[in-house]
Parts: C-alpha cells; structure tokens; sequence
C-alpha cells in the first residue's frame, strides 16, 4: 500500500480459495504415425476474489476480481519418429474480454505457439519444450498495457516403473 495512504501499515489475514475449473481433452491416432490432441479448458474466475479489508478501504475495491470466466482453447499435432524420439507442435487461444482486468496480471486473452522434442527409454522418458506466448493488450485501474509477450522453456524428466 505504499504510496497510496502516507505513513499507513495495515497487517491483515486473508483466506483465498482456487476456483474451480474443468478441461475436457481429446486425442486420436491418425496414419503414419501422427497424433492429433486438443482440449478447452474453463475456469471459473468470476468467483474467485482477493479483497482484503484495508485494500478495499483504502481503493475501494478488491485487489483481484474477474468479470468474466476464463475458455482457453488448445490443438496440437504430434509424431512419432522412431520409438525412442518424437515431436510436437501445438497453440493456444484464451479470447479477450474486453474489460478492466487485475492490476496484478495485466493481461487480456492470449496467444500461444509452442514445439515439444520427446525422447524415450525404458525406464523413463525426458521432454524439451518451447512457446511463444502473447498476451493481450489489457486495460486495468492502473493503466493500460500492450504488446507484451513471453518465452517459455521447459524440461521434463519422467521415471517410469
């Protein structure tokens, strides 16, 4: 709250639950080799809000609160090289909403493209990924956000028995 209220110091609790979300997935084989895999994902973000006491006191309103739940849609296709290596290309698309949205996560829809490398033994299996990841121009109390973007790098290591 620095900033906000000269000289003020507000120590408060809060208890802040998860919301409830729900991803139906497909995939399906397809000649030579290929896999062909999506899902949709909805989050059920209008329920979820972080409003302490002294935060909205002092702004007037919660910290983070959502207008509207959240459908990210994902699609990929995968092949098998061998039966040790394989690849994948998949992307993503959560639509905006054209609202305010959470000073605390500046972002309004997104986009996403992304490449998975798999190699396979027995015993387990290592993975090596990269996206690209766009968000969405966003408005919030604060301000306005645009052209923001993101690069994921990912690995992981399976064990299987």
């Amino acid at each position: 709250f620095a900033g906000l209220v000269p000289d003020a110091t507000i120590h408060e609790t809060i208890s802040v639950t998860v919301p409830q979300s729900l991803t139906l997935s497909a995939r399906t084989g397809l000649p030579g080799d290929f896999l062909l895999f999506g899902s949709v994902r909805w989050a059920d973000w209008t329920r979820f809000q972080v409003d302490p006491d002294g935060f909205r006191l002092m702004t007037g309103r919660p910290l983070i609160g959502y207008d509207e739940d959240l459908y990210r849609f994902n699609a990929g296709i995968g092949k098998r090289l061998s039966d040790r290596w394989g690849v994948a290309l998949s992307g993503s698309v959560q639509r905006a909403s054209g609202g305010i949205v959470s000073d605390l996560g500046p972002a309004d829809g997104s986009r996403a493209l992304g490449a998975v490398v798999s190699y396979r033994r027995p015993g387990y299996w290592l993975s090596l990924g990269a996206y690209q990841i766009w968000t969405g121009d966003a408005r919030t109390r604060l301000g306005r956000f645009s052209g923001n973007e993101a690069q994921l790098f990912a690995a992981r290591y399976q064990l299987a028995f």
